[in-house]
């Protein structure tokens, strides 16, 4: 019988493998730990250096800003007194006001230049008198000038034949009443005159670790230089340098590389005033240089911790879950139960103080910007409270009210809770399918949409008001804010001026008309032949007279137009009669200025019409044209028909109208040079006149114009209910544009010498 024992298990030591399990989860940690430490540490350094980055490339900016707002104040100050409170100061008295401004004059190269309301320069310094007559209307700067009355700063400028950079200041010139009365201006040469503040580069800028780089984007140059003046160097070519491509691309910070392939740290703070990006770069390798040392010293730490973990294993092991245990019951109960100020404390375990670190630097970060979100929000709330407007937000799809301010709920009497989930065109204006038609319009526009409603109160008054309306969209919803501005006073002021102008016109007639007939009585002799230069002088006092008496007529015609009190009376006219007594009557002034005057016959039709009203609209436009004519110019008179109404046109041969004020043409006041004088006459309400008369008797008033070869202004009436339309075969009944014989009315053929 065979015996059988057992096979022999080979037995390992508990302790043995539990150190080595010890020994390898620790060796693992500690991998672990130095990681994890290590992109903590390079990520807070890099957070850290792009901070400060940013901080100073805003810095530089805003010194630069405030260079720059220097100079803005300096030329403000002396807009103020180049005037007298109600003008502008002679040129002469302008002139040695500007000798004296010694201080303003260093701010400025080459010196300053007074400009009128029109930007053409009238006086200047002795650096700028060769200046003088030129005007600068077309340029941008100016242009804004005249727009908008504050100060301007144009965009850096290369000179066309110095190639230097220079910048341009201008200031309003204001009355006490804020009518703008023309600019003052200063340039800046900015090869001799730096706005860089160099003390400011040197605090900011560490010379051995980072670099600061000024691109000009308007230009696409680099900007350098100190303060004796600037330099420019041309950007690199796009894509020879990723950094300046990112920059360029709007990029407000982060990392990339050079046009040398060297990564950079950048940040970037945009002086939007001149187009300039202010670019500070440290290399990535310099700026993670601390980093990486920090880090250095930790791995000894650590590798000398994993030592003792390897002798003590067992015990360390044991030691180290305990911190972790507790460190992980403080962050869940830091998760659990938010509490401002809550950190981690310090850890005495070298593994956990990286982790310990990164979670206090990440709690920190938020809660700052949770103290910035909360500091947005108290401002925007102010300023919605605050605001000197009236102030609704709907909701984009009921339309119904979600908030208003406290000055909405002022002008309308009602509290802030009775209104909110109404709908304002359901109570609170006069016009509800007007104003509902007017947000279903914002609805599907993105800009701002401006009307004028009337606004009802708690007490059931009316209040005229402009509403500015824009649609706001959120991530979750859609929503309309309202801006409600009283109207009442601007519309109370413009009335007043109406009807002060309207008196003004009548009073000064009166007694115009008196003296224009004492001077008909001297020119024509009936009391008693003038020696001769009293008849002259006589005949330019009548001339004037009557010039001023048309200009009152307009003046009286138009104010009555705008307030409703023009009689127009509407009865059939003779189209071919009017315009053939239309054609006589202006042939005097056609004589005048050797200009032919010309009427294309036309059948007899019947219009409806004034024909007092629309003799003066023809009256009008034939003055222009004849004004507007080159001597041996044609004027052409005609007539066409359409549908229902009929053209009646006036053509002349002049420059046409410039392209800048072609959408002026028929406004008050608006008045452009196209004779062949370069002067203008009038008081610019004549086209405006005829726009309204036109409309009051069911027409309209239309213009096409090409430089150089003239323009073509119309009015349009419609026939009356009753007449038949003339057919294309019948006699006498053609269209006037059909080619029919033309009839020529001129100088030498109607009055011969």
């Amino acid at each position: 019988m065979t015996s059988s024992t057992p096979p022999r298990i080979k037995q390992r030591s508990l302790k043995r493998r539990i150190a080595l399990i010890t020994i390898g989860s620790s060796l693992a940690t500690v991998l672990l730990v130095l990681l994890t430490a290590y992109q903590s540490l390079i990520k807070d350094f890099e957070t850290l250096l792009t901070r400060e980055q940013i901080s100073a490339s805003q810095t530089l900016a805003h010194a630069v800003n405030q260079q720059l707002e220097r100079r803005v104040q300096a030329l403000s100050s002396l807009a103020a007194v180049l005037t007298d409170g109600t003008r502008r100061l002679p040129p002469d008295q302008l002139r040695q006001i500007l000798e004296r401004q010694s201080g303003t004059k260093n701010l400025f190269s080459p010196g300053l230049t007074v400009f009128d309301e029109n930007a053409t320069a009238i006086a200047g310094d002795a650096h700028t008198t060769g200046r003088i007559g030129t005007n600068y209307r077309d340029r941008d700067y100016a242009q804004r000038l005249l727009k908008t009355h504050q100060p301007v700063i144009s965009r850096p400028l290369i000179g066309r034949t110095t190639g230097v950079p220079q910048l341009v200041f201008m200031a309003p010139i204001l009355s006490d009443d804020g009518v703008f009365l023309g600019g003052v201006g200063g340039s800046l040469d900015l090869s001799k005159q730096s706005v860089l503040p160099v003390n400011e580069l040197a605090k900011r800028i560490d010379s051995e670790r980072d670099n600061l780089q000024i691109i000009d984007s308007g230009n696409m140059v680099y900007v350098s230089g100190s303060h004796t003046g600037l330099h420019l160097e041309p950007l690199p070519e796009p894509g020879a340098s990723r950094l300046v491509d990112a920059v360029l691309s709007g990029m407000p910070s982060g990392t990339e590389h050079d046009s040398h392939g060297n990564r950079q740290i950048f940040a970037t703070a945009h002086l939007q005033r001149l187009g300039w990006l202010f670019v500070k770069t440290t290399p990535y390798e310099k700026a993670l240089a601390p980093a990486w040392a920090s880090f250095q010293r930790f791995f000894l730490w650590s590798l000398g911790g994993a030592s003792l973990l390897v002798l003590f294993g067992l015990w360390l092991t044991r030691r180290a879950l305990q911190p972790l245990n507790a460190m992980t019951e403080r962050i869940t109960h830091m998760a659990d139960a938010p509490q401002t100020g809550a950190r981690l404390p310090a850890s005495r375990v070298h593994e956990l103080q990286g982790l310990t670190r990164a979670f206090n630097a990440l709690a920190h970060s938020r809660e700052q910007k949770d103290q910035q979100i909360r500091a947005q929000r108290d401002r925007l709330e102010l300023q919605f409270q605050q605001s000197g407007d009236g102030i609704l937000t709907l909701d984009s799809d009921s339309l119904t009210i979600l908030r208003l301010n406290r000055r909405m709920a002022e002008m309308t009497g009602y509290p802030p809770e009775t209104l909110v989930g109404q709908k304002p065109h359901d109570s609170l204006f006069a016009e509800p399918t007007k104003l509902l038609a007017f947000l279903q319009h914002v609805e599907q526009d993105t800009g701002v949409q401006h009307a004028e409603f009337k606004l009802y109160d708690a007490s059931g008054s009316a209040i005229e008001v402009e509403i500015s309306a824009t649609r706001l969209v959120f991530s979750s919803h859609a929503e309309i804010m309202l801006n409600l501005r009283d109207a009442t006073e601007r519309n109370m002021l413009a009335a007043l001026k109406e009807r002060f102008i309207a008196t003004l016109s009548h009073e000064l007639r009166t007694p115009l008309t008196a003296i224009n007939g004492a001077l008909k009585l001297l020119v024509s002799g009936t009391s008693g032949a003038l020696p001769d230069t009293a008849q002259q002088m006589a005949e330019l006092g009548l001339r004037n007279g009557l010039r001023l008496q048309t200009l009152i007529d307009d003046l009286l015609d138009f104010s009555k137009l705008a307030a409703g009190h023009m009689a127009i009376t509407l009865s059939p006219c003779d189209l071919q009669t009017l315009l053939e007594e239309t054609a006589q009557g202006n042939q005097p002034l056609a004589m005048n200025h050797d200009v032919a005057l010309q009427l294309d016959a036309c059948g007899p039709w019947l219009i409806s019409a004034d024909a007092v009203r629309l003799r003066q609209i023809l009256d009008n436009f034939i003055s222009n044209a004849i004004k507007a004519s080159p001597p041996g110019g044609v004027v052409t008179l005609a007539a066409a028909t359409q549908q229902n109404r009929v053209r009646i046109s006036v053509t002349d041969q002049g420059k046409g109208i410039p392209d800048e004020f072609r959408p002026f043409v028929f406004q008050r006041f608006a008045q452009a040079e196209t004779s062949p004088g370069g002067t203008t006459e009038g008081t610019g309400l004549g086209l405006a006149i005829c726009k309204e008369l036109a409309e009051q008797m069911h027409g309209t008033v239309g213009y096409r114009s090409q430089a150089n070869q003239g323009a073509c202004f119309w009015v349009e009436l419609p026939f009356p209910e009753t007449t038949t339309l003339p057919k294309p075969d019948e006699p006498g009944r053609q269209r006037c544009d059909d080619g029919v014989t033309q009839k020529v009315l001129s100088s030498a053929q109607s009055y011969p010498e």
